[in-house]
């Protein structure tokens, strides 16, 4: 009788260990994961009843490859999924698994859309350029593609350092997720600028005298370079400044349009103002080359014959470049 019992005793303890270790799996064909790697907790349904809950969570995190890139899919094989369960040190006999010979798992997206990247580029820009936001126009030159990145929280940000010479800017755009950097890209943009500048009254001759009733201020579209533009009769020295070439009404002034005379000679002396700690000292110099007012010419120390350059400021007075 008491060899019967204790035989009863082992097979009950052997069915008892059986079912503890015994867990049973289930895989779609298809499946969605959210990770980096395809972990088998993402894909499959675990009955696991008789599992500690360290082993549960040991066969939950096991990798089966790496996840196909956000909006793409990867084929998993059942053989692979058996043999990395096996290879955790669990017998065939002891799980039951259900799928597919192959399943097809996607992984999850976001999508950044042109709107948004739009809307980025176009606050930053705003932000940035030293002109009031009303008066610039942002003009995509390349359509953005939308962006597929993993599903979760994400910055598109603008990279630092960039280089805001107008018209045309291409941004530098980057996608960061989870502290990294995902990936760069390039947003091309043309920029306007809506001003008030001068705008010929009416068709003017090349080397005709420039005259204050031949312009009237208006708003205009500018495209290109705002520097070259004259918005304000402050901006030129009228005296004996005359057309470069010809101009059609409603045509923009622009300093290339400009035809300003030589103010220096070559051999002419000219007064020097230099700043040295504080004090101020004039000596004078003798122009090695003609020049307009604002131009780099070159001069000579009428004392030690040391040439060096200067800006004209005036018919008779340069100053030096560092001043």
């Amino acid at each position: 009788m008491k060899k019967i019992i204790i035989i009863l005793t082992v097979l009950i303890s052997i069915s008892i260990t059986f079912n503890a270790a015994a867990f049973e799996l289930e895989i779609k064909k298809e499946a969605e994961v959210n990770s980096a790697e395809i972990y088998l907790g993402e894909i499959a349904e675990i009955k696991a009843r008789g599992l500690s809950e360290s082993a549960l969570t040991e066969l939950e995190n096991l990798v089966l490859k790496s996840s196909p890139n956000p909006g793409y899919q990867k084929r998993l094989s059942r053989v692979l999924v058996d043999l990395s369960i096996q290879n955790l040190g669990y017998k065939k006999s002891q799980f039951s698994l259900t799928m597919p010979a192959t399943v097809v798992v996607s992984r999850r997206s976001s999508v950044i859309s042109e709107v948004e990247i739009s809307a980025l580029v176009e606050d930053y820009l705003k932000s940035k350029l030293d002109f009031a936001a009303e008066k610039i126009i942002i003009k995509s030159r390349s359509s953005a593609p939308e962006l597929k990145i993993a599903a979760g929280d994400y910055q598109l940000r603008v990279a630092e350092n960039q280089d805001l010479s107008l018209p045309d800017i291409n941004l530098k755009l980057e996608v960061w997720q989870n502290g990294e950097k995902l990936r760069s890209l390039f947003y091309p943009v043309k920029i306007e600028l809506l001003l008030e500048v001068l705008t010929a009254a009416k068709d003017l001759k090349s080397n005709s005298k420039i005259k204050r009733s031949d312009f009237r201020v208006q708003k205009k579209i500018i495209s290109g370079d705002p520097e070259e533009i004259i918005q304000e009769w402050s901006e030129i020295n009228l005296a004996n400044v005359l057309l470069a070439r010809n101009l059609s009404k409603g045509e923009v002034l622009k300093f290339n349009n400009l035809k300003t005379p030589y103010v220096v000679k070559w051999g002419q002396k000219l007064r020097l103002k230099v700043k040295v700690n504080n004090i101020k000292l004039s000596t004078f110099v003798e122009a090695k080359e003609r020049g307009k007012i604002g131009e780099i010419i070159t001069v000579e120390n009428l004392n030690s014959g040391y040439q060096f350059q200067v800006e004209v400021v005036s018919p008779t007075e340069v100053k030096m470049i560092s001043d």
